[in-house]
């Protein structure tokens, strides 16, 4: 599966929102600790995305604060769908 794992969400955020979960645990892998637990993002409008910069890009060129999209995502063993309205990107 291709995507990238929301590791936290903003308070009062439009992706808090909309229900996106962040991660709520760490593993250790080959001694490494590992966010785990998050919802991932598989695709946006559509269109499947592989990393953050795919859905930054897409953001930055066909979409504008106010604006609705979908994102999907995987939760556990699930693909949901969910919408939200963007809002300002903070700094």
């Amino acid at each position: 599966v291709k995507g990238f794992l929301i590791t936290s969400v903003m308070p009062d955020s439009p992706a808090e929102k909309a229900g996106l979960i962040g991660c709520n645990r760490t593993v250790i892998v080959e001694g490494e600790e590992v966010p785990v637990g998050g919802d991932v993002i598989v695709a946006v409008d559509g269109r499947p995305v592989d990393r953050m910069n795919d859905l930054l890009v897409y953001l930055e060129r066909y979409r504008k604060v106010g604006d609705k999209i979908t994102l999907t995502i995987l939760r556990g063993n699930e693909k949901l769908d969910k919408e939200l309205v963007l809002g300002e990107r903070p700094p």
